[in-house]
């Protein structure tokens, strides 16, 4: 049995909730019509309606999956943004010469790394910049650092290659992007 106390605090805590409560009472109700207990009054009325209980159970299918590409190209959108607007301020520096420019943007799970031919290839596509003797130009000035290699590519295209880049690692999914721009956005 609940006690009255457990009551008023359960009620209390409602009110100082309101859009989780009425999110779970919307949760419930769509778990209910989709799954509905045996024996209750739900599934009483769902066998009484089957042809529309199935036609309605199609609808909601097709209306969950164009909501999922609709979520999921938000949180896109919202993560090339974040990644953009990091890549415009991340402190980016030379590493291991030796081996080539290399352009590092430090990141929670490691390091991404783009490297001398990555810049090369996306420079090839870019008006007014050539590549002579192992040195890139934009409209005839020597690239000298990192910071005008990203100005000349784009901030816009490394954000790009950096979402596929994120986008392709095998613990992409919705909550993980979500942490990501979280921590872009410190």
């Amino acid at each position: 049995m609940v006690s009255k106390s457990q009551v008023k605090a359960s009620r209390k805590w409602e009110q100082q909730n309101p859009h989780r409560t009425a999110y779970t009472k919307l949760r419930r109700t769509a778990f209910s019509f989709v799954n509905p207990k045996p024996g209750s009054k739900a599934e009483e009325h769902i066998n009484a309606n089957h042809a529309d209980y199935v036609a309605d159970l199609e609808e909601l299918k097709q209306a969950i999956i164009e909501k999922e590409k609709t979520m999921k190209t938000k949180i896109e959108n919202q993560l090339y943004d974040a990644l953009k607007k990091w890549v415009e301020t991340a402190d980016s520096t030379p590493s291991e010469p030796d081996q080539g420019v290399v352009l590092t943007y430090q990141a929670d799970n490691g390091t991404l790394s783009f490297w001398k031919d990555f810049y090369e290839s996306d420079f090839e596509e870019l008006p007014n910049v050539e590549s002579r003797d192992g040195q890139l130009y934009s409209n005839g000035e020597q690239i000298e650092d990192l910071v005008e290699a990203e100005e000349a590519i784009g901030y816009d295209t490394i954000a790009g290659m950096l979402l596929e880049e994120v986008k392709s690692s095998p613990n992409y999914n919705e909550e993980n992007a979500k942490n990501f721009i979280e921590y872009l956005e410190k």
